[in-house]
């Protein structure tokens, strides 16, 4: 059998040109193919971004590259950003959210003083409105942190009360991590057209991962704009409480821009359902709207095999990652630290103005709309 060659490709991203290449050593997330990597150039100039191609094509070419021991030999003769593409994913970082923020802020511990109570309850019981009681929060004009009925407290979240200026860190999910849940979201929306389901369920598919532990909604934006008076907490005594008295942070135009921008993605989201249909209908003899729950599974495994290696799909998860990354623009207070491959990893703030600490916080936590 001939030896599997590999090609890295030439692609434009949001903020310049990118290389795309299948890793002849990594492994994607499902264990049965070669990674694919996306990773940008650092340059607008095509001459020059297809010169660093060039070089990690050398790098594909030759098998002598493919361990870590040869990575200063690569050093000498490429470009860092070539080296970096290529040898990141042989020795990945290892990440750790907890441990990253208590090196910033330390949680205080029994040796401290400090004792630990768990609150238990169902969704939308109340136990995040116990913790804004205990802190002081005030639920109309700071609203931190989010509640709803809905699942809302989705990630680690640790409030430290102390003297001094308020101070925090947020911690961010890795860029391959997001990716894949982009793509089991994209799945899931594509394997929603092929079950004949409703538009709001495609949508919902797409923009909330099964989990709910990612929401594309709270990152990305709506189908439908938000009215600047709109309210997306869900309190028991909503009526009584006005909205917060501050201009929306995202303009009538930016959710205007995001929304087309959603069109976008469900339009190659239901042509490549149609494709995929079409193509499965030719070797399989299923009749999509009689399927039983049995067949949706295996129909669920075809489409996620056949997706895994279809490049409009990929191109499209590409796509919706790009904007993922481009609300980072939004945040104009405190500073990101950034890893090696330029993904944002940490965010710190610290302040005296209680208020601008509240509003910055808040820019990663709450689920109000404007």
């Amino acid at each position: 059998m001939a030896e599997k060659k590999y090609r890295a490709t030439l692609n434009k991203g949001r903020s310049g040109w990118c290389v795309i290449f299948r890793h002849p050593v990594c492994k994607a997330p499902d264990g049965r193919q070669s990674l694919r990597v996306r990773r940008g150039l650092g340059t607008r100039d095509e001459d020059e971004a297809n010169r660093l191609v060039g070089q990690l094509n050398e790098i594909l070419a030759d098998s002598t590259y493919w361990n870590p021991a040869a990575k200063p030999k690569a050093d000498a003769n490429f470009e860092p950003q070539i080296v970096s593409a290529f040898y990141d994913h042989l020795t990945p970082e290892k990440r750790d959210g907890w441990t990253e923020r208590s090196s910033v802020i330390p949680v205080p511990t029994k040796e401290d003083g400090f004792a630990t109570v768990q609150f238990v309850g169902t969704t939308g019981a109340g136990k995040t409105t116990v913790g804004r009681q205990l802190i002081g929060t005030d639920p109309r004009e700071e609203r931190f942190p989010s509640i709803s009925a809905a699942k809302t407290t989705v990630c680690d979240l640790e409030v430290i009360v102390s003297d001094g200026d308020y101070q925090g860190v947020v911690s961010f999910l890795p860029r391959d991590q997001v990716r894949q849940y982009i793509m089991e979201c994209a799945t899931a929306a594509v394997a929603a057209h092929l079950e004949f389901a409703t538009p709001s369920e495609i949508t919902r598919r797409f923009m909330e991962h099964g989990e709910q532990r990612f929401r594309l909604s709270y990152i990305l934006g709506r189908l439908t704009p938000a009215r600047a008076d709109e309210d997306e907490e869900e309190l028991e005594d909503e009526d009584e409480l006005e909205p917060i008295g501050e201009d929306a942070e995202v303009s009538a135009e930016d959710q205007e821009r995001f929304a087309e921008r959603l069109q976008q993605f469900f339009a190659t989201i239901e042509s490549i359902a149609f494709r995929s249909k079409e193509e499965i209908a030719s070797h399989f003899d299923m009749d999509f709207s009689r399927a039983s729950k049995q067949d949706r599974d295996v129909l669920q495994e075809m489409v996620e095999e056949q997706l895994s290696q279809d490049d409009e799909f990929h191109a499209l998860v590409d796509e919706v990652l790009d904007e993922v990354e481009a609300r980072f623009e939004f945040v104009t207070t405190g500073e990101l630290q950034r890893g090696r491959d330029g993904w944002p990893r940490l965010w710190t703030f610290t302040t005296d103005d209680r208020r601008n600490f509240i509003k910055s916080i808040n820019r990663f936590s709450s689920n109000y709309a404007p």
